[in-house]
């Protein structure tokens, strides 16, 4: 049954609205909402009614706090009153809910050229490559469109066919507030990917994708820079017992790149033979200081980044003691 309870949140700018709609039964059980683009800086009924007239798109919103210990009844029976996540019992930390403010402003007719999406478009992305596609979800028959072979219809980037469909997936209300405060666009919805991606990237640099190529880093090792470190030793002896731990670290990284020559597939397999031989060899010599420790680091990360391995950099910093 359609709904027609209309909504705010605050905003960097002022409210945004958003409105119950309906939607076709699916494994969700959650609404689409009418998201309203225009925001109002004072809940007047003029601005309300003023922006309820304008464009929108449709989203799915989930409010799991209702079932949190805050009763829905509070805020429909307190129309216009602001009520924080703090008040619906969320700490202003939640990844969901946090710093969110919500208004109940009432039912308003929905514009009538409101109507059920028929389909969806479900992001289908990987971190590691930096790549995403578009999945063409049919929302009433509930499956993924596919064409005659039986392949899921996707397409790499928008297109006027489909750019007006709206997301497959739940947003939150920080997603909603999110999206009021950079002025999103649902048919920009590949600079908003994009977007996430550079976010990402530069919150874990390390995953960035990376066109280094595997043959062009394997060679020189990182020992040839390591032993250049050792012409600056004084002590004969202790000059002798750096390039002996030089010559170890050498044999180490050839039979990390002769098991990799065999099979790339077995990556992890030689990356673990590589991290316990250097943790053994650092345990007994004490000599993988700072500077070692870069040096080697950056030489094996260059590797699994060349190898799409990008995953394995976790194991490495877990797994080496040095």
């Amino acid at each position: 049954m359609t709904k027609k309870d209309l909504y705010c949140i605050k905003t960097d700018n002022g409210y945004g609205l958003f409105q119950e709609y309906d939607s076709y039964p699916n494994m969700f059980n959650y609404i689409f909402y009418v998201v309203y683009y225009a925001q109002i800086m004072s809940l007047s009924e003029t601005e309300i009614q003023q922006a309820i007239k304008g464009e929108y798109y449709y989203s799915r919103i989930s409010f799991e706090m209702w079932k949190k210990g805050f009763s829905k009844n509070i805020l429909l029976s307190n129309p216009k009153v602001e009520f924080s996540a703090r008040d619906f019992g969320i700490k202003d930390e939640d990844p969901y809910y946090g710093k969110c403010s919500l208004i109940y402003l009432g039912q308003y007719d929905l514009p009538y050229s409101v109507e059920l999406p028929k389909y969806s478009r479900k992001l289908d992305l990987s971190k590691l490559s930096g790549k995403y596609k578009w999945n063409i979800h049919n929302e009433i028959n509930n499956c993924l469109e596919r064409n005659e072979r039986g392949v899921s219809i996707s397409y790499k980037k928008l297109n006027d066919n489909i750019k007006s469909y709206p997301r497959y997936f739940i947003a939150h209300p920080v997603e909603i507030k999110k999206r009021f405060n950079a002025n999103y666009r649902q048919s920009e919805d590949d600079k908003w990917v994009e977007r996430y991606f550079e976010e990402f990237y530069q919150e874990y640099p390390e995953y960035r994708p990376s066109k280094l190529k595997y043959e062009e880093v394997k060679y020189p090792l990182p020992v040839n820079e390591l032993r250049e470190l050792s012409k600056d030793i004084e002590e004969e002896k202790e000059r002798k017992e750096y390039e002996r731990f030089c010559d170890k670290i050498e044999e180490l990284c050839l039979v990390f790149l002769d098991g990799i020559d065999q099979d790339k597939k077995a990556v992890r397999k030689w990356l673990k033979a590589l991290i316990d031989g250097l943790n053994s060899l650092n345990k007994e010599t004490g000599l993988i200081d700072t500077l070692e420790a870069e040096i080697i680091y950056e030489y094996v990360s260059n590797i699994l980044k060349s190898l799409k391995k990008i995953s394995l950099l976790e194991y490495l910093e877990e797994k080496r003691d040095w």
